[in-house]
């Protein structure tokens, strides 16, 4: 295990979370390269699923950047169509 390795506190395909920093997976089009926030420069994370943090709507859900609501989300094409309840936090 690496050393960036023992410091992640979560990962899955969307995200990295360190103690330092939140990576966001699949960020910039058309490249699909990453992008790090500091945890200082987030002003809060909201941990549940889409239905308890009121994500419930098409419109407020997009495949890939910012719907009609305050989230970024990662690259997932027809997350808006699914009905996927698998949030599991959102900055």
């Amino acid at each position: 295990m690496t050393e960036t390795d023992s410091r992640k506190l979560y990962e899955d395909k969307f995200v990295a979370l360190t103690k330092d920093a939140l990576t966001l997976k699949t960020y910039y089009f058309p490249t699909f390269a990453s992008k790090t926030i500091p945890l200082d420069d987030i002003e809060r994370i909201r941990i549940g699923t889409d239905p308890e943090l009121g994500l419930k709507s098409p419109w407020k859900k997009k495949s890939w950047g910012m719907a009609f609501s305050n989230v970024w989300w990662a690259c997932r094409m027809g997350r808006e169509y699914d009905g996927d309840n698998d949030a599991k936090f959102v900055a």
